[in-house]
């Protein structure tokens, strides 16, 4: 499988972008549900807890791909 760099693509060992499949390892692949941040700034996290790093801000209008939403938390990638 080819090396994928996790800023540029949505995948973990437990789940994975569905347009990853046969390039990455995980246990499963979803295709991305469309969202848009209605949000001033939504800060995007290392891990779904509120004292995780920061690792990049989404704005107001951005539009993402969200990958799994559970206890609150979403897990979703930048569209831009």
């Amino acid at each position: 499988m080819t090396a994928r760099d996790a800023r540029l693509h949505a995948f973990r060992s437990d789940l994975a972008d569905a347009r990853l499949k046969g390039e990455v390892a995980a246990d499963r692949f979803v295709a991305g549900r469309p969202a848009r941040i209605t949000s001033a700034v939504a800060d995007l996290r290392k891990a779904p807890r509120p004292d995780a790093g920061v690792n990049t801000q989404a704005l107001f209008g951005d539009d993402v791909l969200v990958f799994e939403d559970a206890e609150g938390w979403a897990w979703v990638q930048a569209e831009r």
